[in-house]
């Protein structure tokens, strides 16, 4: 198994989220699509892994059916769901910790962590600027403290349906609120194990 980058190396690779504006050509027509940096490094890489050039893997992705969203929200859906494979580290109980922060650091969406008791354990950088942008502008703000995270289905449901099939995953909505303030969205929950505590690892679809 690759070791992973450590946390700091991971993060100081990191930019802001701005999105990024390309033109691609899918099949015989060109797509102008607009992702944030993270995500067309993604695509890079998982072409790379399943050796086919991000023109091919985004046409694969648009022509797939499965997803309804336009093309932009589509690839990131695709990217998540490419990543959570990618989980078996999360699994092994031992060394999971390091192995779960490490793939929420490398991860270009927001995402983060939830216990059994629905705390948030850890979270990544996007994550953070993802509530920042929207509820606050404080970098010194302690979000885990401040944030309100509220699900349409209970964690317990979440988990009992995730142990079930532990391959998958589930689209799940959900609504973050901060002071006087209530976002909603939509995550896409899996499940992960970390020294024989089960917890979600959710990805917000933006």
């Amino acid at each position: 198994m690759r070791k992973r980058m450590p946390l700091g190396d991971v993060l100081a690779t990191t930019d802001g989220g701005a999105a990024i504006f390309r033109a691609i050509a899918v099949g015989d027509k060109r797509r102008a699509l607009r992702l944030e940096n993270q995500f067309w490094v993604a695509i890079e890489k998982i072409g790379r892994a399943e050796q086919k050039s991000p023109s091919e893997l985004i046409s694969l992705v648009e022509s797939s059916g499965f997803y309804t969203n336009n093309l932009a929200s589509a690839l990131r859906s695709f990217i998540v769901a490419w990543l959570l494979e990618d989980r078996d580290a999360l699994m092994a109980g031992d060394g999971g910790e390091a192995a779960l922060i490490g793939q929420l650091a490398a991860s270009p969406t927001p995402a983060f962590a939830l216990s059994a008791g629905r705390m948030l354990r850890y979270h990544n950088a996007a994550f953070q600027r993802y509530v920042k942008s929207n509820f606050i502008h404080d970098e010194t703000a302690d979000i885990t403290r401040l944030l309100k995270l509220q699900l349409d289905t209970s964690v317990d449901d979440i988990l009992l349906q995730l142990k079930a099939r532990p391959a998958e995953t589930q689209i799940v909505g959900f609504a973050l609120g901060m002071h006087d303030r209530r976002l909603r969205g939509r995550l896409q929950a899996a499940l992960t194990t970390i020294k024989g505590e089960h917890m979600v690892i959710a990805y917000i679809l933006t």
